[in-house]
């Protein structure tokens, strides 16, 4: 199987050769937000900081092609099973997970060079998906409960890290600051895992693959052709 490192640097250097070829417009962004993981596990509320970083190259005004590099803890899960009677409901489990997946976006307007700031930011609307890879590290998992009435459960979950294919589902919107190479960009990303072995339990039962909900702000910088989004020439 491809190895995440692998998978990078072939995409790397595709997308390298791809910017050279063009001259588009090469990005990079580094931010941070919030994960939640929804799994074989009591799904409730349990926001994790999560970091994020992506590279992206602008094929055209509306395509894009994008290098998303992510890394933070889930927590969830049913800590306190004394009222506990279905297994569902007693795993509970905290991993750490980093994943990097490439996508394609497209802008769902194009940019009107008239517009304001704030209505360029609206117009740069854009929706993607990907493919990806996550590697999973169980800090802590629950192997085996006895549940409140009596029933012993023994768990089969995933002891050792991991790697788990996944596809990435985004949607976002940038705000070019004028006359500034920069750009603050607001994304959200839903990470499906079809495996089912998000979180280290190694059976679905709950009959629905794994995923996660990944938000984040992110400050962007681009190298070329920066300001075409805020002059007459770039459109």
């Amino acid at each position: 199987m491809l190895s995440i490192k692998h998978f990078l640097f072939l995409y790397l250097l595709l997308i390298s050769f791809t910017s050279i070829a063009q001259e588009n417009t090469l990005g990079i962004g580094i931010g941070g937000g919030a994960m939640q993981s929804y799994g074989d596990a009591d799904n409730g509320l349990s926001f994790q900081p999560a970091f994020q970083a992506e590279l992206e190259i602008n094929l055209n005004k509306r395509v894009n092609l994008i290098t998303d590099f992510h890394a933070g803890k889930m927590v969830n899960g049913n800590y306190d099973i004394s009222a506990v009677t279905q297994p569902f409901y007693a795993r509970y489990f905290v991993t750490n997970i980093s994943g990097v997946s490439a996508l394609v976006t497209y802008n769902l307007f194009e940019l009107d060079k008239n517009a304001t700031s704030w209505n360029q930011a609206f117009k740069s609307l854009y929706v993607g998906v990907g493919i990806g890879f996550e590697k999973v590290n169980v800090l802590s998992i629950r192997t085996e409960a006895t549940l409140a009435n009596g029933e012993k459960y023994l768990f089969s979950i995933r002891e050792t890290p991991y790697v788990q294919v996944a596809i990435p589902v985004v949607a976002g919107f940038n705000y070019y600051i004028p006359q500034s190479p920069l750009a603050v960009g607001i994304k959200g990303q839903l990470g499906i895992i079809p495996q089912d072995e998000l979180e280290g339990y190694a059976t679905n039962i709950n009959g629905k693959p794994d995923f996660y909900a990944l938000g984040s702000i992110s400050l962007k910088y681009y190298f070329k052709k920066a300001n075409r989004h805020n002059s007459n020439k770039g459109l």
